[in-house]
């Protein structure tokens, strides 16, 4: 796994636990912001998700993508929060 797959994971699992000030030093550092699991679950999906809203804004305020395609489950649930 190079940085770019290995950071972008990471900044996925800060976004997913709502660390925002490690979400933002990823960011800083270049991890790729729309980068999705083998699922499709982006750090913005799981931002939104937990309700982590400053880590969502952190990922859009650099440029997330908010029009990447979601699950279904989370069209309903995550978008309305933001």
């Amino acid at each position: 796994m190079g940085f770019l797959s290995s950071s972008s994971s990471a900044l996925r699992d800060a976004c997913r636990n709502g660390h925002e000030q490690r979400a933002r030093a990823l960011i800083k550092k270049g991890a790729a912001l729309d980068w999705a699991n083998n699922k499709g679950w982006t750090a913005l999906m799981w931002a939104c998700y937990n309700d982590h809203e400053q880590c969502a804004r952190a990922l859009i305020e650099n440029g997330a993508d908010i029009e990447k395609p979601m699950l279904p489950v989370l069209q309903e649930q995550a978008l309305p929060k933001v």
